[in-house]
């Protein structure tokens, strides 16, 4: 009986050895540990980006409430610009740049910014009484007795919101429901309220 010969090993076309089952198995092992070491490090990489742009922001947040808070209306309005460009979900950003705007009499253009402001967040309060005050300007007294009401809402004990909605209501010839707000403000003591309200009783400033 003649002794069996050795399998010869295995060809591809090309002439080179193929790779058994064991070594196949390896390569796709070391393949797939390659992908995850790379997705890990895309994910690091990722989210440092995201942290240097969240400090980054924030910086420019606070900022931009500086210049806000001090008047300085152009120097606001350049830095909340730089926020929405950086992240537009920011709806603190549309809300300063819109509300900076409104205090420099660009009302069309605060209107856009509140919208947006809004569009994002649609409980944003300073949003909701600037957009209230820049719709009431532009003679949307209805469009400002809504925001105002949704202001008013959320948070009740707003003494400029209540004049704002009072005026809206005199201009309307709603003289009742403008003396109720500016009563409801004077008890606040929010400045102002008492004229307005005399004003409302009266008819003379």
């Amino acid at each position: 009986m003649e002794p069996i010969a050795a399998h010869p090993a295995l060809k591809d076309p090309a002439g080179d050895v193929a790779a058994g089952p064991s070594e196949t198995a390896a390569t796709a092992a070391a393949s797939e540990k390659a992908k995850k070491a790379e997705a890990v490090k895309e994910a690091k990489a990722k989210a440092a980006a995201e942290k240097a742009l969240e400090k980054k922001v924030s910086k420019r947040m606070k900022t931009g409430e500086e210049a806000f808070t001090q008047g300085n209306w152009d120097a606001a309005i350049a830095t909340y610009s730089e926020v929405v460009a950086l992240n537009p979900q920011i709806a603190l950003a549309w809300a300063g740049r819109g509300g900076a705007r409104l205090r420099k009499g660009q009302i069309q253009e605060a209107l856009t910014d509140l919208d947006q402001a809004l569009t994002v967040d649609p409980a944003n309060l300073f949003a909701l009484r600037d957009r209230a005050e820049a719709r009431f300007k532009s003679g949307d007294n209805d469009g400002a007795i809504e925001d105002y009401n949704n202001k008013l809402s959320l948070a009740p004990a707003d003494g400029r919101a209540l004049c704002g909605r009072g005026e809206a209501r005199l201009k309307k010839g709603d003289k009742d429901g403008a003396i109720t707000d500016f009563q409801f403000a004077l008890q606040l003591s929010y400045p102002g309220a008492k004229e307005l309200l005399n004003y409302a009783k009266s008819g003379k400033r």
